[in-house]
């Protein structure tokens, strides 16, 4: 139901510990029934019985635009482990090391000092060099092998996703050109894509890391990305 969250109307909620057993709570009572006199089991369906309903999941297309629109790290760790088990590595935490390597190889982006422990970013022991991530948004800016879909999943500058509210004051220059994806584990980064005032389209990898670094780093990061959309081809290593 939703992430099993308390408030799904909230961006941020406490998620229960056993949403199967909720979500039937939840259909019991949108059948108008008190689940208390309800007895619920659990099992497989009945292949014999006629099929009064079904629920899947949405397609993976649709779960990355909202993993990458929304910053959401649990849907991000859920697609490593199916990424881990659609590669034959088994689903589990130690796998992803290989599994998502191996999978970013088919975009011939090196993956060297790349450290994997977890797929929703937060673990201190995941490392991912600034090299890597702006390299990786550089395909991603060419297109194919499926990469405009994270193209087009990335939040905008001042208009949507994580980034709606970023982009003010002397950043607001850059509104609508940055599309990127903001980090905030051990520190803050924003990784993407400028197009830049002169037409130049660039990628970028950015990080704020180390003793000291508050919250007003993300107002930094918002600075320096409009100084490249700013520079534009200046920058450019063509």
């Amino acid at each position: 139901m939703d992430g099993d969250r308390a408030n799904p109307a909230e961006a941020t909620s406490p998620r229960g510990t056993d949403p199967v057993a909720r979500a039937g709570v939840l259909f019991a009572e949108a059948l108008g029934l008190d689940p208390d006199e309800v007895e619920f089991s659990r099992g497989s369906a009945l292949t014999s019985k006629p099929l009064l309903g079904e629920v899947t999941s949405q397609p993976v297309n649709v779960l990355v635009n909202q993993m990458l629109m929304q910053n959401d790290s649990t849907l991000a760790e859920q697609l490593a482990r199916l990424v881990s088990k659609a590669t034959g590595s088994g689903g589990t935490g130690a796998s992803l090391q290989q599994a998502i390597t191996s999978a970013l190889a088919v975009f011939g982006v090196s993956t060297s000092g790349v450290t994997v422990h977890d797929g929703s970013g937060l673990s201190a022991a995941t490392a991912i060099p600034p090299k890597f991530l702006a390299d990786f948004m550089a395909k991603v800016l060419a297109g194919g092998d499926n990469l405009n879909l994270v193209y087009n999943s990335l939040p905008v500058a001042g208009k949507s996703g994580s980034l709606a509210a970023r982009f003010a004051g002397d950043s607001a220059a850059a509104k609508n050109q940055v599309m990127a994806l903001p980090g905030s584990s051990g520190g803050y980064s924003l990784t993407g894509i400028v197009l830049s005032v002169d037409g130049t389209p660039l990628s970028f990898a950015f990080a704020a890391t180390g003793a000291g670094v508050k919250d007003d780093a993300r107002v930094a990061l918002d600075a320096l990305a409009t100084g490249v959309f700013a520079c534009g081809d200046n920058l450019s290593n063509n």
